[in-house]
């Protein structure tokens, strides 16, 4: 992934199991077009072409134990079984073939969850020193099943989750932008306003958009503001309605470091 000046894709053999060979391959390139196109731009810092291989690594190595987990867990045995029984008995129109055909289904629902691993695709979250989660306390939401099951949430690192607005037919995710989207639901805009300053000055491509009558998707965005990286992964949240105007420091420090120029 990562070789001194080279940046390549993981070159990954794997099988079709499960579902995520071009998942992954599509995932890397995603990751590395906008850091990659932040670095040619001039504003994109040393360090931002680093997180590729600390973000996407570990994903790759993620997925690939979940094809491993898909071949041994389901589909070796599912093979056996079916050639333990026996193509004509499969096919046998009689009691027989369908009593062999009702047993291999039971073998096949064992892996039901190959097709349903909505938890794995969407919940995955990125750790590098260009997603800032200084302001968390505790640990990420965690699901029993993470493989099927999702849990929405902007904790940083992840993909916010989908909201339609108060229109009921605008998605939040229509206002990101191709760079950093800046998502304020408070009611002054208070962290919008320096923030676009800041962006500004440092060269850094960034919009704002206030949002301060979605309580609903406030709600389930969990802070008062969301900063957006431009692959769609929270690179930083805060909650700090109300009180006193983030500083142009404070701004600049957190602008620096999701940009990889600290």
């Amino acid at each position: 992934m990562h070789d001194g000046t080279q940046l390549m894709n993981t070159a990954h053999p794997l099988s079709p199991m499960g579902g995520h060979g071009l998942n992954t391959e599509i995932c890397d390139v995603w990751d590395i077009s906008w850091k990659l196109a932040a670095a040619l731009s001039g504003w994109g810092g040393p360090q931002l072409l680093e997180s590729y291989d600390t973000e996407r690594r570990p994903i790759a190595h993620a997925n690939a134990a979940m094809v491993n987990k898909a071949a041994v867990e389901v589909g070796m045995p599912l093979l056996t079984s079916a050639q333990r029984i026996g193509a004509n008995i499969l096919v046998a129109d009689d009691e027989t073939g369908r009593k062999a055909r009702d047993d291999l289904g039971l073998e096949t629902d064992k892996g039901h969850w190959l097709h349903d691993q909505t938890g794995k695709i969407l919940g995955y979250r990125y750790v590098s020193p260009v997603v800032i989660q200084d302001e968390e306390a505790g640990d990420p939401p965690k699901q029993e099943d993470e493989i099927t099951k999702y849990i929405p949430t902007t904790w940083p690192g992840g993909r916010p989750p989908h909201v339609f607005l108060v229109d009921g037919k605008t998605s939040i995710f229509d206002h990101f932008t191709k760079g950093f989207s800046l998502i304020d639901f408070t009611p002054g805009c208070e962290f919008g306003k320096p923030f676009s300053t800041v962006s500004s000055e440092l060269g850094i491509p960034l919009e704002v958009v206030h949002l301060p009558q979605e309580q609903h998707a406030r709600d389930l965005w969990e802070r008062d503001v969301v900063l957006v990286r431009p692959d769609g992964h929270v690179a930083w949240r805060s909650s700090r309605s109300g009180g006193p105007t983030p500083t142009v420091e404070a701004v600049a420090a957190i602008l620096r470091q999701v940009s990889g120029r600290l």
